[in-house]
């Protein structure tokens, strides 16, 4: 290993965070500007690029002028047949290869990571064919019960096709879609909910992360900007090596790259039984202890409980359950509101949107929740039908779609699980596209707060590869004792501007401004369905499978 490389990655080998912030830089990057449109545009124009026109994002032709995704929100995907070529809200896989985000792939791309449960020969043979002299390694899945699990070297080596392994036998998938890209000037990280197929990539609803992270300045050997950027190099490098990514291939990717200006937090799962201290690295005890210090950031700022997972008045469930359904807003995109001080605090319900829903037992459904609400147990005369609401398409749905229940394959609930009772009734909510995305079915993988009329902003919303499943999120053992987990996922958690600056000590909670500010909630974010959304009536059936 040469001297650079030591220096450069020192920091990804430190015990903890603190003592790798020596490796910090003193002084920032300068910030790029961000568009404050309620929804915004895929990317910002870079300025080094930018014209005399104060439009921070806009339409490029193929031949624009170069463009990055500053990762402060979510997207959805670029539907076939929809949406025009040239849209600037929605992801089209093809353009993520482009700085210019045009059709054609930029020529001097040198690295590129992909992982994905399944593939097409086309999208896969798009970017091998148009990158040859670029490394490429694409992580995939291969069944547990294959005892050759020998890499797959094309192109002189330079592209592997690697198959990550599982602990035992049994039920396991490789499941993260993830995708690194590095540019001669930037790494871009995309991590979405869709795999490597035309079909995911246009004919599904998807959600998708991205961000652009520039190389450091000339002489800088330090990786990251602030703790927070640290934190996220340091988990995609723990997640990447989990996954059985070389050393080699995957700090080639992120050599010289600055990391900067996250406002997400990475949650993955990997295969394997973790004890200990180590057992809050990944899964939904990851995600415990991400919103254990929203909640203690809250608490630091004297800001209202009500507006975090924690808790919510009695009387907005009430309200809520009128009916069957909540009066809840369409857009998460208005500005927060204040709620009064309430005596009497219950859970504060939370959506689900995946596609394929487990079978999971009381217990378990009590313990992720659990995480949900920042590591606060349930009331034990909860309902849990009232903590958690599944939005799932009905089979009327699926029939009515555009592609129809013989291509719904990805749409996975047993119907034995819902005869059980497992999920009754009560669980479920109708799922209906919005404006200019009818008949799509979902695919997209979210967890959050149900916004509300009153709440409309959020303070966290998870998107990635995890559905709602034990093997997913994973699941704890022995009396706590252990956790297991038998899939590899990749999501994140997208928070609030000032908690982020909180965390990495931008902010003293003395200097937070009496009262709910508006950067003490996410960023807008595009949902692919109707929010209000409706409870499934009694004639309705989840779309299921035997």
């Amino acid at each position: 290993m040469s001297a650079f490389f030591q220096i450069e990655d020192a920091a990804a080998h430190c015990s903890t965070i603190e003592e790798a912030l020596r490796y910090i830089p003193v002084d920032p990057l300068p910030h790029s500007r961000r568009d404050p449109a309620n929804v915004p545009d895929v990317y910002c124009i870079d300025e080094s690029s930018s014209s005399d026109d104060d439009s921070d994002c806009q339409i490029v032709e193929d031949s624009g002028p170069s463009v990055h995704f500053r990762g402060d929100t979510l997207f959805l995907n670029e539907l076939s047949g929809i949406h025009p070529s040239h849209t600037t809200r929605y992801v089209d896989f093809y353009r993520l290869f482009s700085t210019t985000y045009s059709k054609e792939p930029d020529k001097d791309i040198t690295h590129i990571l992909l992982t994905s449960y399944v593939h097409s020969e086309s999208m896969l043979g798009f970017v091998l064919s148009h990158h040859p002299d670029a490394e490429i390694t694409f992580l995939s899945h291969l069944s547990p019960e294959e005892s050759s699990r020998d890499p797959v070297v094309l192109n002189d080596g330079k592209h592997q096709i690697l198959f990550p392994s599982f602990p035992t036998h049994g039920y396991h998938c490789f499941h993260p879609k993830l995708i690194l890209i590095r540019f001669p000037d930037r790494l871009r990280v995309v991590i979405s909910s869709s795999n490597l197929m035309e079909e995911d990539w246009t004919e599904w609803a998807q959600c998708v992360w991205m961000q652009d992270f520039f190389l450091a300045p000339e002489g800088e050997l330090r990786v990251a900007e602030k703790k927070m950027d640290l934190e996220f190099r340091t988990q995609l490098i723990a997640f990447l090596r989990a996954c059985g990514c070389p050393d080699e291939r995957l700090f080639a990717l992120l050599r010289g790259v600055f990391f900067r200006g996250l406002r997400v937090r990475l949650v993955g799962s990997v295969a394997r039984v973790l004890r200990g201290k180590k057992m809050s690295e990944f899964g939904h005890l990851r995600l415990r202890a991400i919103l254990q210090s929203l909640g203690e950031y809250y608490a630091a700022v004297h800001v209202d409980g009500g507006v975090w997972s924690g808790c919510v008045k009695c009387d907005a469930v009430k309200r809520a359950g009128k009916g069957g359904d909540a009066k809840r807003s369409g857009a998460v995109n208005s500005k927060p509101t204040n709620t009064k001080e309430s005596n009497t605090e219950v859970p504060l319900p939370l959506l689900s949107l995946c596609s394929s829903i487990g079978s999971p037992y009381k217990n378990w459904l009590c313990s992720i929740l659990r995480s949900c609400h920042g590591g606060r147990a349930l009331p034990p005369t909860a309902e849990l039908s009232r903590c958690l609401e599944v939005v799932f398409p009905t089979e009327q749905f699926v029939r009515d779609s555009r592609i129809g229940e013989e291509m719904a394959g990805s749409l996975i609930f047993k119907h034995k699980n819902f005869e059980a009772g497992r999920y009754s009734r009560a669980f479920l909510k109708q799922y209906r596209n919005v404006a200019g995305r009818e008949g799509t079915l979902p695919h997209a993988k979210y967890l959050m707060p149900v916004p509300t009329e009153q709440r409309p902003r959020l303070p966290w919303v998870y998107a990635g590869s995890h559905n709602l499943t034990r093997s997913a999120w994973g699941a704890l053992e022995k009396d706590g004792a252990q956790f297991r987990m038998t899939n590899y996922e990749c999501g994140v958690v997208l928070l609030p501007k000032n908690y982020i600056d909180w965390m990495n000590g931008d902010l003293a909670s003395q200097d937070h401004p009496q009262g709910l500010q508006e950067d003490d909630l996410c960023e807008p974010i595009d949902l692919p369905f109707v929010v209000p959304y409706k409870s499934y009536y009694s004639t309705d059936t989840p779309f299921c499978v035997e």
